[in-house]
């Protein structure tokens, strides 16, 4: 009995050290990962409805790059687009970057259906997926390495992390007629607040709730922006005014 009393107790002192090793092993690797902060650069985000070869929305693009670089000179101008190559080659040679409707859910690859959103099933799995990626934006903010998120979407969320303003060119995507762009664009304004970046909104419309939701999530994002400038000021105004956006950030 005691040799039994004994060997029982040495296995469990060794259990008891390996435990202990590992307890004092985790704060030594979370300090690793908080060490890792990349450094904010001066590097502006532009996002916004072109990408698709139409002349309006090109138009706009190319004026608020031009007052972009007017404006801040020494900064870079990174454009996030669903067509790299054609901004790239139609915008002079600009910065370019994947939007978030490719890196984030996948609308460049053209078997994929999750950002069209006709059906309920799309929708849902659009919302867990966006979930997914707000709650990474935490650990990244952390400088813990992102859980189940795959190498494109971190590398923008990391890509926003280090920019110091996101940009939405002006035009007609915010609205709930244009649901999978007005959601992602909720999302990312207040992934943006996560990183205390500031946000502002050119020449937009901006309403046509259509919906509960779809007023919430407006005001979720849109109340975090610095400033929202219209293109329609008496429709847009109103629906806005509707969600609670306070009326001196909108011009």
């Amino acid at each position: 009995m005691i040799r039994l009393l004994r060997k029982t107790y040495q296995i469990l002192k060794r259990l008891l050290k390996s435990i202990f090793n590992i307890i004092a092993y985790i704060p030594i690797r979370i300090k690793q990962f908080i060490k890792f902060k990349p450094q904010k650069t001066d590097k502006i985000l532009v996002l916004g409805g072109y990408g698709y070869q139409n002349v309006g929305d090109e138009a706009q693009l190319s004026q608020n790059i031009s007052l972009l670089e007017n404006e801040f000179p020494k900064s870079i101008i990174k454009v996030l687009t669903p067509n790299e190559i054609y901004t790239f080659r139609y915008h002079n040679k600009c910065h370019v970057g994947p939007a978030p409707r490719n890196a984030f859910y996948d609308q460049d690859i053209s078997h994929h259906y999750l950002y069209s959103l006709e059906s309920s099933v799309q929708k849902i799995r659009f919302i867990l997926r966006s979930a997914l990626i707000y709650f990474n934006v935490y650990l990244v903010r952390a400088g813990i390495p992102t859980f189940f998120l795959g190498a494109k979407r971190t590398a923008l969320i990391h890509e926003l992390k280090t920019s110091s303003m996101v940009y939405f060119s002006g035009g007609g995507y915010l609205t709930g007629k244009t649901l999978s762009r007005f959601w992602d664009s909720m999302l990312f304004i207040n992934m943006a607040s996560v990183f205390k970046i500031p946000v502002y909104l050119s020449a937009q419309t901006i309403g046509v709730w259509n919906g509960r939701f779809n007023e919430m999530l407006g005001k979720w994002g849109l109340k975090k922006a610095r400033l929202i400038s219209l293109r329609d000021p008496v429709k847009s105004r109103e629906d806005l005014q509707k969600i609670g956006i306070p009326m001196e950030r909108v011009h």
